[in-house]
């Protein structure tokens, strides 16, 4: 059974966020480097934020590559990170902050999508 589509689509993304990661990670470090943080708490700041880019870019990254291998951890994570999403959402709606509208309804979508039939006989 090959790949779906949509599990294609879903690791490109990640993928993506990763490559975004790894870019915030070379700002920071040119920013700090550059002494566009003039103290030590905007340094210790500046080297938190690069140290958090730097996890969320491998996360990204393991979970690509656990898409595109059918690994059902990669399976498993997509769904956890989809319904904290849609959690958030849903409270920030609720809570009148802003309209993360399109973010629901996205989430909504790869939960509907990663328990379809299909994609689970792809994970198993």
């Amino acid at each position: 059974m090959g790949r779906p589509t949509g599990v294609t689509i879903l690791g490109i993304l990640h993928a993506i966020g990763g490559a975004f990661a790894i870019v915030a990670v070379l700002m920071g470090v040119t920013m700090m480097s550059v002494g566009a943080f003039q103290d030590a708490l905007m340094v210790g700041a500046g080297g938190f934020l690069v140290v958090l880019a730097v996890v969320v870019g491998a996360l990204n990254f393991g979970i690509a590559g656990a898409l595109f291998s059918g690994r059902s951890w990669g399976r498993k994570i997509v769904i956890i990170l989809a319904i904290i999403s849609l959690i958030v959402g849903i409270i920030t709606i609720i809570s009148g902050e802003g309209t993360p509208i399109f973010s629901v309804i996205l989430n909504s979508i790869i939960l509907w999508y990663m328990r379809r039939e299909h994609v689970k006989a792809y994970f198993r």
